[in-house]
């Protein structure tokens, strides 16, 4: 898909964004560039300091996926400067359009504010599906990192059978591990017992005994692992969240048992920077067409 005479501004980022800025500038995007200092060299694009040096109309925004800090500073791997989303959007009399993955309350509040357009697209299906492979590979990874056993026959459970959840007991069930599903409505649980693995209620898992499982997964973006349940499992169990948002574990509770517990935050970006732009190079360009009706 084309993208002659569009011009985008790409705010902050990581791995991943170098590659979509290369393929979206591979389709005749013209790229501004803001935090790139250190990866000049490597993308097609135009390094600016800031959105204050502009001299030509900008027609969107794209933030990283994981979006910004609660201080509005965006995550920007190729510069040593802090960049302030907020002061840079102040630098502009009229915002343009603006693509994100995930956006704070705060950050959709100010684009209301500013009757500014903001796409959020960590929920969209196509994305977030695609996502998920990446996602339950860098999980799986991390897992492997931070035990001392093999994932074959060993006990574990996944929290949560969604988008991530499914993808995540596909591969875990590849490596013969012996998967527990934790599950609120029935029809993941069936599905679940329908792909060859056990599975609970969300009751059943707050009442049962969780000494065995050294490993658990979470994609609950709720406190579903309390102090209640820390205190519950045995001292050598190793936590990776995946869930978007704050994660669903007491990590302070963790903490005083000394459990292993990892808030795994932009595992795509991080382990599969090229599949994870690969498939926003995929949605994007349809967004900005939609939107923008070049």
């Amino acid at each position: 898909m084309e993208l002659k005479d569009y011009t985008i501004a790409q705010i902050g980022g990581d791995e991943r964004e170098v590659f979509l800025i290369n393929d979206l500038a591979s389709r005749g995007a013209n790229i501004l560039a803001v935090g790139y200092e250190k990866a000049r060299h490597n993308i097609d694009a135009k390094a600016i300091y800031s959105l204050k040096d502009l001299n030509e109309k900008v027609n969107a925004i794209i933030l990283p996926f994981p979006g910004i800090d609660t201080d509005w500073n965006v995550k920007a791997k190729f510069t040593n400067r802090k960049i302030n989303l907020k002061d840079e959007l102040n630098n502009l009399e009229e915002i343009p359009l603006t693509i994100v993955g995930h956006a704070s309350q705060e950050l959709k509040t100010y684009y209301e504010e500013k009757n500014a357009l903001l796409i959020e697209m960590g929920e969209n299906d196509e994305i977030a599906i695609l996502n998920s492979i990446p996602t339950a590979e860098g999980a799986i990874s991390l897992a492997i990192d931070n035990t001392s056993f093999t994932l074959d026959d060993s006990p574990m459970l996944v929290l949560g059978f969604g988008r991530c959840g499914i993808t995540l007991v596909n591969k875990l069930k590849s490596l013969n591990a012996d998967v527990m599903v934790v599950a609120r409505r029935p029809a993941d649980l069936a599905r679940a017992k329908e792909m060859g693995t056990k599975a609970m209620t969300f009751d059943q898992y707050r009442k049962n005994e969780l000494d065995e499982y050294r490993l658990i997964f979470n994609t609950v973006p709720e406190l579903v692992i309390d102090e209640n349940i820390v205190n519950r499992l045995h001292q050598d169990t190793v936590i990776i969240d995946i869930a978007s948002g704050k994660g669903g574990v007491d990590f302070e509770a963790c903490n005083r048992k000394q459990i292993n517990a990892i808030l795994a935050k932009g595992i795509p970006g991080k382990y599969a920077p090229k599949s994870a732009a690969n498939i926003l190079a995929q949605v994007y360009p349809k967004i900005l067409k939609n939107y923008l009706g070049r």
